[in-house]
């Protein structure tokens, strides 16, 4: 095979097989990819995030998907991580909305790894004022377990004490 068809079936093949990861976990499962399929989840609303502690969820046969709410009045730094049970591999996804007579619509940021393979980290630096949403899920169906999430704010837009 010369070299022009060689290259050509190797690009092909890369192209074929996506974005691909070296972690051996494979693909996410139920990635929420846009507003409306993720509504299709309903997830097990926990109310505001406290920041500054730990906020427990536990992943079930009836709650794979966790969601939280934090509001921000001006400007501030915000990172958000999950401390996982041993085999509970997270997903964090962090959505923004301007007004509370807007949807949520695509997440602004998500994350699977932090480094562990199973934890999940997001950093928010200047982040804007207004509400978000953070969603936790498993990154596969069939993952149980416990986990808390934990967020911390500094800057003008941050509440006082451990409440958002």
């Amino acid at each position: 095979m010369n070299r022009f068809a060689t290259l050509l079936l190797a690009s092909s093949l890369l192209i074929a097989c996506g974005d691909t990861t070296d972690d051996g976990k494979g693909a996410e499962e139920n990635e929420l990819t846009d507003g409306k399929s993720d509504s299709f989840f309903r997830p097990t609303e926990h109310g505001a995030l406290r920041m500054g502690v730990e906020n427990p969820g536990q992943v079930t046969d009836d709650a794979q998907f966790h969601a939280w709410t934090f509001e921000l009045s001006d400007s501030a730094d915000v990172e958000l991580h999950t401390d996982v049970s041993q085999n509970l591999d997270t997903v964090l996804y962090v959505y923004r909305r301007d007004s509370s007579d807007e949807s949520w619509g695509r997440y602004i940021k998500k994350n699977d790894d932090d480094g562990s393979k199973i934890s999940s980290r997001i950093k928010l630096p200047g982040a804007k004022a207004g509400e978000y949403r953070v969603i936790v899920k498993p990154f596969k169906t069939a993952l149980r377990g416990g986990f808390s999430l934990n967020g911390a704010c500094d800057g003008a837009g941050c509440t006082t004490g451990t409440d958002s």
